[in-house]
């Protein structure tokens, strides 16, 4: 079954401002998805300054780990398909006052 780009999309903008919720309910269910998050992290040896790329990034649930990392050196860039994502992910970037993410 194939799964078109546009119906992706369409799901991601519709469930985005419950995105991070969903995610915390997961995890009161044990998936333990920000130590996925971390380990992932972890696998890539970050450094401080290094630059990234977050493709797929949705809400930014991966961006506290990555500045941990890359530290205000460094430079985060979050790409998704969906702008309600970004837009959520935008929000975290404002309240954390990270000055080095895009």
């Amino acid at each position: 079954m194939k799964i078109s780009k546009q119906a992706v999309e369409a799901a991601y903008q519709r469930q985005a401002k419950h995105y991070d919720f969903a995610m915390k309910l997961y995890q009161l269910m044990g998936l333990r998805m920000q130590e996925y998050r971390a380990r992932a992290v972890e696998l890539l040896h970050l450094k401080r300054g290094d630059h990234v790329v977050d493709l797929g990034c949705g809400t930014g649930l991966s961006f506290p780990i990555l500045i941990q990392k890359i530290g205000p050196e460094g430079q985060l860039i979050g790409v998704d398909l969906s702008a309600a994502m970004l837009a959520c992910a935008r929000e975290r970037i404002e309240r954390s006052q990270w000055n080095n993410v895009r």
